[in-house]
């Protein structure tokens, strides 16, 4: 089935990869952010219920494969306050834990829970070439679907270190790929960063995000936006 199918793809992964492949960030870092005491890395198989129900809702209900598994780090809780939960860490340009996020693999409960620190942070920083465009999403799913340079806000707003990063690295082509009902926001964003002379790429995709309409038609959608001019986003603010 898919779930076994992945799952043989992070064991070649990981013969593949050697130890850099297996051997996760330690969640004991000192930083504002641990992950969660009962968190589990998604490539070490177990025979739980817990460990085939977090794989089956990552590979069957969100199409990640097992390389996204080991390059994301994702891993799962089966007891505490994540129990229950897919944990998707964000790491910065050291490899420190900025963030992560939770999302529940069963259909009852919470759906999502994120740890009580702060949103403002670079999001997956650790992925980053910032010497290429720049393409920024809301979710964790979201940006791990999308994958070529891609943040996620884990949020609808960018905040400052995000913004203070592409400034600082110069980025001169953003994409910029928000859920419709954050288009108010979006056109913000997109009139803030035209006006600090970036050329920015506005993907809206007909209410759905981007892990729903997955990567080929992400990419696609990204190879025949068009830069955003002033008068698209005049019409833009007029029907919001």
């Amino acid at each position: 089935n898919k779930s076994q199918a992945s799952y043989e793809l992070i064991q070649e992964a990981i013969q593949l990869f050697g130890d850099k492949a297996s051997k996760l960030p330690s969640h004991t870092l000192r930083t504002l952010v641990s992950l969660p005491a009962s968190y589990k890395p998604l490539h070490i198989p177990n025979k739980t219920p817990a460990y085939r129900q977090a794989l089956h809702y990552v590979i069957t209900e969100r199409n990640l494969t097992g390389f996204d598994i080991l390059r994301y780090h994702i891993g799962y809780c089966d007891e505490g306050p994540y129990a229950g939960m897919i944990i998707i860490p964000s790491y910065d340009s050291a490899g420190q834990l900025n963030f992560y996020y939770g999302r529940s693999f069963y259909k009852e409960g919470i759906k999502h829970k994120n740890p009580p620190v702060s949103k403002d942070i670079v999001g997956f920083e650790s992925q980053i070439n910032w010497k290429e465009p720049l393409t920024i999403v809301e979710g964790g799913f979201d940006a791990i679907t999308a994958k070529r340079n891609t943040v996620p806000l884990f949020s609808k707003k960018i905040f400052g270190n995000l913004r203070s990063k592409i400034a600082s690295q110069e980025i001169k082509k953003l994409y910029l790929c928000l859920d419709d009902d954050a288009l108010k926001e979006a056109l913000k964003e997109v009139e803030y960063f035209m006006n600090n002379g970036v050329e920015v790429h506005l993907i809206q995709l007909q209410g759905k995000d981007p892990n729903e309409v997955g990567y080929e038609a992400m990419t696609k959608a990204r190879l025949n936006s068009s830069p955003c001019s002033f008068m698209d986003l005049v019409k833009l603010k007029m029907t919001v």
